[in-house]
């Protein structure tokens, strides 16, 4: 125990409680802080020290991982002027494993060098089993260099270390992760709804479509949750949320829902075979034109932003991505409710 690094964990909640029940059973001496208290009282009755703020949990902490919510909180939580920028030893690692903004990612990492810290971006992928079982995968937005002091720890909850070199790029490879969830999400539930209504074993038909091309991790995890995943978009809300939520310029909650496509959706049924499916509708030629990237951020020499003028860097990041995850919200509802239409 006395050469281990001590570790701060701020976020115990149905990922981060998990996450940092696999460190502290590694040997590493935990300290946590949650908003609400009970939900690290597992971790408390196992070994872990309660902190009552985040800046008493990081005070003497080598390693600090963050899991919470949303970039807002991820900004408010590093960046305010007692975050944890200011709060953390020098020499300190501060790893966010938050799904959030690749751009906050890199203004965090550059505010971290200099007040001489090291900060990267962390998301993980794999869900509330894959961070019971301590099989996550890890998508790091850092060098394997960077990440080797701390490497034994990422291994104690992540099966895969996925190392994409940069700041930021760690958030944007997970955001590509959950595109193309999403997507199989949408495949999934248009095939559990279809093999209903041609009075298939809903079962049979999974089994049989995990067996040939067709198989999907949405498939295989998902689709046994078909009661809700052939009626309405509550299966997958939260995942096409997150993604919205960073990318709107808008603040969002977790009551919200993602925007929908600004024109009406087309559909078929299987009645009319000749038309081709069309589910969204195609965008003009003017919105398709490549959109101007944002600036690199700059920075200026201020280390710490007063927590009064946080920035809202959400409606930047809109500007460089697509509208894939709120037109799959829109989308699944219009699609089932055609196929789970009665046959006149």
């Amino acid at each position: 125990m006395a050469n281990k690094l001590s570790v701060a964990f701020i976020g115990t909640g149905i990922m981060g409680a998990p996450i940092a029940g696999h460190i502290l059973d590694a040997g590493y001496l935990v300290t946590v802080n949650n908003r609400t208290k009970s939900k690290a009282a597992a971790l408390i009755e196992h070994g872990a020290v309660w902190a009552d703020t985040p800046a008493d949990a990081v005070a003497n902490a080598d390693v600090v991982f963050t899991m919470v919510g949303y970039p807002s909180e991820v900004e408010e939580l590093y960046l305010a002027g007692d975050g944890l920028l200011a709060c953390t030893k020098p020499g300190a690692v501060l790893i966010d494993l938050t799904t959030s903004s690749p751009e906050l990612a890199r203004d965090i990492a550059e505010a971290a060098q200099v007040s001489g810290r090291m900060a990267f971006d962390c998301p993980v992928t794999g869900g509330e089993s894959g961070a019971i079982a301590g099989t996550l995968t890890a998508i790091v937005g850092a060098t394997e260099n960077d990440i080797a002091p701390v490497r034994d720890i990422l291994a104690t909850f992540a099966a895969n270390i996925c190392c994409f070199d940069g700041a930021g790029k760690g958030q944007a490879a997970k955001l590509a992760n959950q595109v193309s969830l999403g997507a199989c999400m949408v495949g999934m539930a248009d095939a559990m709804a279809f093999a209903e209504l041609g009075g298939l074993d809903l079962e049979k038909t999974r089994q049989m479509i995990l067996g040939g091309t067709g198989k999907s991790g949405a498939m295989e995890s998902l689709a046994p949750k078909r009661s809700t995943a052939t009626t309405s978009p509550a299966l997958w809300s939260s995942t096409s949320l997150r993604t919205c939520v960073w990318r709107s310029p808008t603040p969002m909650t977790a009551s919200s829902r993602c925007p929908a496509p600004t024109l009406p959706l087309r559909s078929t049924t299987c009645s009319t075979p000749s038309v081709a499916p069309n589910w969204a509708p195609r965008p003009s030629r003017s919105s398709t034109r490549r959109r101007p990237m944002p600036s690199p951020p700059v920075w200026t020499g201020r280390s710490i932003v007063p927590k009064s003028t946080v920035l809202t860097r959400t409606a930047a990041v809109a500007a460089s991505t697509a509208t894939t995850m709120s037109a799959v919200a829109a989308t699944i509802t219009a699609r089932t409710r055609v196929l789970r239409r009665p046959r006149p």
